[in-house]
């Protein structure tokens, strides 16, 4: 499995236990599952100290803290050393060029951080054209492996079963090793896609689900089909509920 080491001397993003039941992990260990962020169109600099001082503030280490590019070296100044600092590029759906990704993903490295996740082609994928995929996830890795932990975003919802395996061995020939499974903005993860690319694939991949994942219950789906990393907008709302299921005793159980 690829490193998640930072060159920079940032934290390592915490490997989470996986016990038979998610509710026997400690509340620390559940809140490392997830991401954090300041994105999107209205992202400005008020928002990302709102932000960054949530992340300060709450004790717990999350996987990484993803940003817009624009804000890069001012979340590093706020953060410090003690998260990895994630960029979206060609987000959500994918429509850039492979040299605008390209020059994002330098950009994103001049600029220190040491994960992006990138859409890939999806217009190649609903064509058939595997081979272009395959061909830019190669370029894109083979200029920024290892300076940059790159997560390839597949948008699973659009493609049929056939059509999102064929998409992931492409990813997997040009030399993926991670996997974000849809962007979010309305293309959310299901567990049916997640069970999939696991059946094929077997641990090729390590696989983020993203996208409507709101509630414990789903958390708890995407858990029991062997996800350890979490994207969702309501990750500090879902720290709070998972403290108070397991004060009360609480859990879910098969």
């Amino acid at each position: 499995m690829r490193s998640l080491e930072s060159k920079y001397g940032r934290a390592t993003p915490p490997v989470v236990p996986h016990p038979d039941n998610m509710f026997e992990l400690s509340v620390e260990q559940f809140a490392s599952m997830f991401h954090t962020a300041a994105l999107g169109v209205r992202t400005d600099r008020e928002l990302v100290k709102f932000e960054c001082d949530r992340v300060l503030n709450s004790d717990y280490t999350f996987q990484a803290f993803n940003i817009e590019s624009t804000y890069i070296d001012y979340a590093g100044e706020l953060l410090g050393d003690g998260l990895q600092l994630m960029v979206p590029i060609s987000y959500p759906v994918g429509g850039q060029t492979l040299l605008k990704r390209m020059k994002d993903m330098e950009y994103t490295v001049a600029h220190r951080a040491d994960q992006c996740c990138v859409t890939i082609n999806f217009t190649a994928a609903l064509t058939g054209r595997y081979d272009i995929i395959e061909q830019e996830c190669r370029a894109m890795h083979s200029t920024f492996d290892p300076d940059l932990h790159i997560i390839d975003i597949v948008p699973a919802t659009l493609f049929t079963a056939k059509e999102l395996i064929e998409v992931c061995k492409a990813v997997q020939a040009g030399g993926g090793y991670h996997l974000k499974v849809n962007p979010g903005y309305g293309l959310g993860s299901t567990f049916e896609e997640i069970a999939l690319i696991k059946r094929v694939f077997g641990d090729h991949f390590i696989i983020d689900p993203s996208g409507g994942i709101r509630s414990m219950h789903d958390v708890y789906e995407m858990y029991k089909r062997g996800c350890s990393v979490i994207h969702s907008q309501q990750t500090f709302v879902l720290i709070d509920k998972f403290r108070e299921m397991k004060e009360k005793g609480e859990r879910y159980d098969d």
